[in-house]
């Protein structure tokens, strides 16, 4: 509310607006990095105690087939081998999670009173110094609003039953992974790392729920601030951090103007924040001078980047198609609606985008495309080492075909498969040799009659598997000194490279 009074000076004003949401932002950050540490810290804790017990279980194992018993998955389900290990499994998750809860409530609740204190100082920086004589009261929200945006965590909320799955979920994945690696021979330091990889999956989904949740308390409580004082307020601009680490759907949306009354449709672990728009002491019938505050378009700064950073963000093939014009930044840029959290962004595949455009403008599949890049990058060296690279996962393949071979035949409906990315790894080796009929028999027969819902990813699988090649052509040519490689510099934090280790990427 604007009323004619001799104000005191209020922090932010006269000061740039974006670098304050910046500064902001990289506060916001710190702590939620500070938070996923110890969320790390006591994931690892709860590692090391099934560790233990797993490598007790494998010492049974080593045992048994010295003495020339049979180690099958009967073996593992006798004397309650294997269900001991789960239900441990399930209650060490258990606790992490009660623990993550803490620290995500903590976090959401010091994110909603941040927001309200830099939603203010935004506010006043975007409105400039008032007239003489003039000043505007901020409408805070009342306690009752900020509780309702912290208490998502209760019983039935879509959060609460995200938490409540990671615990049953890997008691499962320790339990798949246990009869795999015993039916199929593998040592017990495999089927414990095996183990430690599916549970890092776990570790992942909490850090990203944690991130995302504590951001989105963050973002709302900045929108309902802005909406309180719509007399002022007329909206609110996109702001990514615009930096390498940026996906292209942020970056398409930087810059964007959107009302008070929009909720902001990011993706998960997203870092963006709103910027307020504000009317001017003009528009509010004061003689002052107007403020200067236009924001710069996503694209246009996109356009900017060195083509090493374009490379960096967009991948090879989205970059190879960026360059060629058959698609713009706008292309990449989807919303969808979810059951749980309403309408949320994403970046499209060049799948969805060929899709909506025509096969004719994008001619490949986003497979070729990606092969297509590394020809362009490496030249021909790239498809003979890729092949070699390849060749490697042959030996697990032949696993994974001998058991679906025999599952089919036995007409079981259980089975589930051994990993998403063997069935990426199953299909980038025929799709190498272009014989992509042959696993599409296979695999829509699996489809019709087992649950693998991710068979039908299998080309996305191979897409994903392709980047890793990539990555490992790049430390190829840079060990031989072909050409320099450039990487993309980025700031690590001591919880990227835990989760690294557990096998999930952190951030976007």
């Amino acid at each position: 509310m604007v009323s004619a009074e001799s104000p005191e000076p209020k922090p932010g004003q006269g000061q740039d607006l974006y670098a304050i949401a910046d500064r902001f932002r990289a506060e916001l950050l710190r702590r939620e990095r500070q938070a996923a540490s110890e969320l790390v810290h006591a994931y690892g804790a709860a590692w090391q105690r099934i560790k233990r017990s797993l490598e007790d279980l494998g010492e049974q194992i080593t045992l048994a087939q010295q003495r020339g018993e049979e180690v099958s998955p009967a073996w593992l389900l006798q004397y309650d081998r294997l269900q001991t290990l789960q239900r441990q499994v399930e209650a060490e998750i258990g606790a992490f999670t009660a623990f993550a809860e803490g620290r995500i409530r903590a976090g959401q609740y010091w994110a909603v009173q941040e927001a309200q204190e830099e939603a203010e100082q935004l506010v006043r920086a975007g409105l400039g110094e008032p007239p003489p004589g003039v000043s505007f009261t901020f409408a805070r929200l009342p306690a009752g609003a900020v509780q309702d945006l912290v208490g998502v965590l209760q019983d039935g909320s879509p959060l609460r039953e995200l938490l409540d799955e990671l615990g049953p979920e890997a008691s499962r994945a320790v339990r798949q992974a246990l009869i795999t690696g015993v039916a199929t021979g593998q040592h017990p330091t495999v089927i414990v790392r095996q183990v430690r990889q599916e549970l890092g999956g776990n570790l992942v989904r909490a850090l990203t729920i944690a991130r995302t949740e504590v951001l989105r308390a963050y973002r709302e409580s900045s929108r309902r601030a802005y909406d309180a004082n719509s007399d002022v307020v007329t909206g609110w601009v996109w702001h990514s951090a615009a930096n390498t680490r940026t996906c292209a759907f942020c970056w398409s949306m930087h810059g964007t103007i959107h009302s008070v009354d929009e909720r902001m449709a990011t993706h998960p672990r997203c870092r963006c924040t709103m910027v307020p728009v504000t009317r001017s002491w003009q528009d509010l019938g004061f003689d002052a001078p107007a403020a200067e505050i236009t924001p710069a378009a996503g694209t246009d700064l996109f356009e900017q980047l060195p083509e090493a950073q374009k490379r960096s963000i967009l991948g090879p093939a989205k970059f190879a198609a960026y360059q060629e014009g058959a698609i713009t930044l706008d292309d990449l840029r989807g919303f969808r609606r979810d059951p749980r959290w309403g309408l949320v962004g994403f970046e499209r595949s060049l799948a969805a985008i060929r899709a909506g455009k025509g096969v004719d403008t994008l001619r490949l599949s986003p497979l070729e495309w990606r092969i297509e890049a590394l020809n362009a990058r490496f030249g021909k060296w790239s498809l003979a080492r890729a092949q070699e690279l390849a060749t490697d996962f042959e030996d697990r393949f032949m696993v994974f075909a001998r058991q679906l071979s025999e599952h089919l035949r036995s007409g079981g409906r259980e089975f589930q498969p051994l990993s998403p990315t063997l069935i990426g790894e199953a299909s980038l080796q025929l799709g190498f040799n272009y014989r992509f009929p042959e696993v599409l028999e296979l695999l829509s027969e699996a489809r019709a009659l087992t649950r693998w819902h991710l068979l039908n990813h299998y080309q996305r699988d191979s897409v994903f598997l392709l980047r890793g090649i990539t990555r490992q052509l790049d430390k190829d040519q840079a060990k031989a000194s072909m050409r320099p490689v450039e990487f993309p510099t980025s700031t690590t934090t001591s919880a990227d490279v835990a989760i690294d280790k557990f096998g999930g990427r952190y951030g976007t």
